[in-house]
């Protein structure tokens, strides 16, 4: 007389005994959290930079030597890109499918690779023309010019005045006279903001003018050299604007590469268990059999 054998169906969401280690799942899961929130502060902040009028003015400053925008919105890409893939990963740590888990750890190594090698475009071209950039720029800038590329944006923002020092004006700039400054330069923290515009007069043509009427665009004027920042721009986008930029960079690389490395490791023990699984569902049907 035959023995009947029954099967009890197996749902390949439910945990099994082979079942990777709960620690493990949790480590992955967190990872691709954390990708998907650093990822989403970095097009945060980018985004708060063109809200943000007076940062927006310095980026437009810094375009034509930098290609300000440009490297921003590859920034803004590759953390759109990011949060999406972390979100892949997500659903599929939930769903255990080996498959897109695979394909996802696939598409972050590339995505790795190719933010090694804008941050390396990046710092090439940084290093390449920032000084020769704020050299055109301290030695071209006009007074009354609208040029959104103008140095006055940069030395407002960063507190900073011409290439090195002041002294960037007297040798490299003729239609500023000598002995004076744009009013960008005023030390507004050391002399008061009123203090600079009561100081400040007309130019024209690299001659000192006349003490302004009200309402003069501060572009247009001049204040003495000794009211001036002491510090140069170059200096200060060294010290200020590359180190964001690379803190930027970064943290999509470190968090791209930590969930890579993370989800790797999920999928080699999960595929483990599974085929353990399979092995030992396997043995005890044969012994069923028998």
């Amino acid at each position: 007389m035959s023995k009947s054998v029954s099967f009890k169906p197996i749902n390949p969401s439910e945990p099994t005994d082979f079942d990777v280690s709960p620690r493990l799942r949790l480590w992955s899961v967190g990872a691709n959290g954390i990708l998907i929130a650093s990822a989403s502060g970095v097009i945060l902040s980018i985004l708060a930079t063109y809200i943000h009028r007076p940062w927006l003015g310095l980026m437009n400053a810094l375009h034509e030597m930098i290609s300000a925008h440009m490297t921003l919105g590859l920034l803004l890409v590759l953390g759109v890109i990011s949060v999406a893939l972390g979100g892949v990963g997500l659903y599929t740590i939930r769903k255990r499918s080996s498959l897109i888990l695979g394909l996802q750890i696939f598409a972050l190594i590339f995505l790795a690779v190719l933010e090694v090698g804008a941050l390396y475009g990046f710092l090439t071209h940084w290093l390449t023309n920032l000084t020769l950039g704020v050299t055109y720029a301290v030695q071209s800038f006009r007074p009354g010019q609208m040029d959104p590329a103008s140095i006055a944006a940069i030395q407002s923002i960063l507190h900073c005045c011409g290439r090195s020092s002041y002294e960037d004006y007297f040798i490299a700039n003729e239609d500023i006279p000598m002995n004076y400054v744009p009013f960008s330069c005023c030390d507004i923290y050391k002399h008061g903001s009123e203090t600079c515009h009561n100081a400040s007069l007309t130019t024209m043509k690299g001659r000192v003018g006349k003490a302004p009427e009200y309402g003069v665009d501060t572009n247009q004027l001049i204040i003495p050299k000794h009211m001036a920042f002491d510090r140069g721009c170059q200096s200060s986008l060294y010290t200020t604007v590359l180190p964001l930029l690379l803190i930027l960079f970064g943290a999509l690389l470190f968090f791209n590469l930590l969930t890579a490395i993370s989800n790797g490791v999920y999928l080699h023990y999960s595929s483990q268990a599974e085929m353990d699984s399979i092995e030992f569902v396997d043995a005890a049907l044969r012994g069923e059999c028998q």
